[in-house]
């Protein structure tokens, strides 16, 4: 199964950058908002960047995937469920408890965005990695 993004988050400080935005998504048929950079007070104290990846222009750094996973994991939304699931898989999170752990490490324990709770998250954890063993045992997975 595969699902494109509807929008990109993003982290800057130029507002023009706002205006070229607006510019592209007419150009290019994008959606308004496609470059978001409301997902900014979600981005955890912990991030850690990639930077230099191969393809991207030099100012360009991404999440790494434990910063992506503990923000899939705190942002708690269904169409974000099958990203989490890739990226635990991709980092090897066998159980919930793992992952949970991980997004704790990132945010911290009284962080405002994994406000309601370990129980919570273990939830959504466990949904994440039920639905990529499906996926494995289906045999439609793809990393």
């Amino acid at each position: 199964m595969e699902r494109s993004t509807e929008d990109i988050d993003a982290r800057y400080s130029n507002k023009i950058i706002d205006e070229v935005a607006t510019e592209m998504a007419a150009e290019y048929v994008l959606p308004a908002r496609w470059l978001n950079s409301h997902a900014t007070a979600f981005i955890p104290d912990g991030a850690e960047w990639a930077a230099n990846i191969p393809g991207t222009p030099a100012a360009v750094s991404l999440a790494d995937l434990p910063t992506l996973a503990a923000m899939k994991l705190a942002a708690e939304r269904s169409k974000d469920i099958e990203d989490l699931e890739r990226v635990a898989s991709a980092l090897d999170i066998d159980t919930p408890e793992e992952l949970v752990d991980l997004a704790y490490e990132k945010y911290g324990e009284e962080s405002i965005p994994l406000s309601a709770g370990r129980e919570n998250y273990l939830i959504v954890a466990g949904e994440a990695l039920a639905a990529a063993r499906a996926f494995r045992v289906r045999g439609d997975y793809r990393r």
